[in-house]
């Protein structure tokens, strides 16, 4: 069974890090949001593609969502 894709914002620390860690875990493909990307990616999370966006630019957060399965396949 496939997955739905998980978009999580504020994924460097708190709960956005704690829900990344457990929907990856889960198998579930994540785009993780969030301006410090490398704190991010520091935590090698499987199926995870981070991504830096400012949520607050809505021009921007709609950029990075739109084609989050074309990331993916990266």
């Amino acid at each position: 069974m496939i997955k739905p894709l998980v978009v999580i914002t504020g994924a460097n620390s708190g709960v956005g890090l704690a829900s990344a860690k457990l929907f990856t875990a889960l198998g579930h493909p994540a785009l993780l949001v969030d301006l410090n990307v490398d704190t991010v990616a520091s935590h090698n999370l499987n199926n995870a593609t981070c991504v830096c966006v400012d949520v607050t630019d809505p021009t921007s957060f709609r950029s990075a969502v739109e084609k989050p399965n074309s990331r993916m396949d990266q």
